[in-house]
This record gives structure tokens, sequence and C-alpha cells, in this order.
């Protein structure tokens, strides 16, 4: 990445982790939110995997919390299909 460009990515990231964490405690829009998580530590495992290894995302379980997220975002999704089938019976 372009040494201009870092400030901004690391910044992005940073909002990204916090809003999404406190829309997460909050318990709101939690399909979106919860999908957004996984994608975001997807990303960080993936970034940390290449710059330091596969040891580093490893000892700080960013893979399994992504995956956690993953399955957030499935139950979620569940939840919603049912009250959508419930509103239509």
């Amino acid at each position: 990445m372009p040494s201009a460009v870092i400030p901004l990515i690391a910044w992005t990231a940073t909002v990204a982790e916090t809003t999404l964490g406190v829309l997460l405690i909050l318990g709101l829009w939690s399909r979106w939110v919860s999908l957004g998580s996984a994608i975001l530590l997807a990303m960080f495992g993936t970034a940390m995997a290449i710059s330091f290894g596969l040891k580093s995302p490893m000892d700080y379980s960013v893979f399994s919390a992504s995956g956690a997220a993953g399955l957030l975002t499935w139950h979620a999704s569940s939840q919603h299909r049912d009250r959508a089938l419930q509103k239509r019976n």
C-alpha cells in the first residue's frame, strides 16, 4: 500500500471494529452486523497470515471468531426468516 493511504485504512478499520462491536452489543441489525464482523475478521486474519505467518492469526483465534460471527449471521437470518413466515400465516 502507498504510505499515504495506510493511516486512512487504519482509521477506517478502527471505526469499523468499534461500530460493529457496539451494534452487536446493542443487538441492532444483527444479520448485517454479524456478517460484516465475519468478513472484517476474515480479512484481518488473512492480512495477519500474509504479513506475519499463519501462526499469528491462529494464536489470536481470529479465524474462529470469524466463524462464530458467521454462525451468528446464520442464526439471525434463520430467526428473520421464521418471523417472516409467521407473518404470512
